[in-house]
């Protein structure tokens, strides 16, 4: 990738290919963006046809992964979540929690979560290293 060109990236979760992502940690790239649909395999899987939860989650987390071992500071990696066709508000918290719980202890610089969702709230859903914005705040 020319360094000179390419500062911003969003990538779809279940695009996001193993082969591409020290080239992207390298390249120089300043800003990474990651959608993904769904905080759990039935609301994911229904919202991206054909695409796979745990194949997506799991090389998310693999490209956090290298970036943690590489001690790479860039790209400012952020992870938007949409919440299309989501189950009842108590039920929607859990199972947020649940799923941001698989990025403790990787690089994951930020979180944008729908607008309904106030900044910070609920508070136990991000790890304290995280900065949690609604989709209106976001760059």
């Amino acid at each position: 990738m020319d360094r000179r060109r390419l500062k911003h990236l969003g990538r779809l979760a279940r695009i996001f290919w193993a082969p591409d992502w020290r080239v992207l940690i390298e390249s120089g790239l300043d800003f990474l963006s990651c959608s993904f649909d769904g905080y759990e395999k039935d609301m994911y899987e229904k919202n991206r046809v054909g695409a796979k939860f745990e194949w997506a989650l799991d090389h998310l987390k693999g490209f956090l992964r290298l970036k943690r071992d590489l001690n790479a500071k860039h790209p400012l990696t952020v992870l938007q979540v949409m919440e299309i066709g989501a189950p009842p508000k108590d039920e929607l918290e859990r199972l947020r929690r649940a799923f941001l719980e698989n990025f403790n202890g990787l690089p994951l610089d930020r979180v944008v979560l729908p607008s309904s969702l106030r900044p910070g709230a609920p508070s136990e859903a991000l790890p304290r290293s995280r900065t949690c914005v609604s989709a209106s705040q976001s760059p």
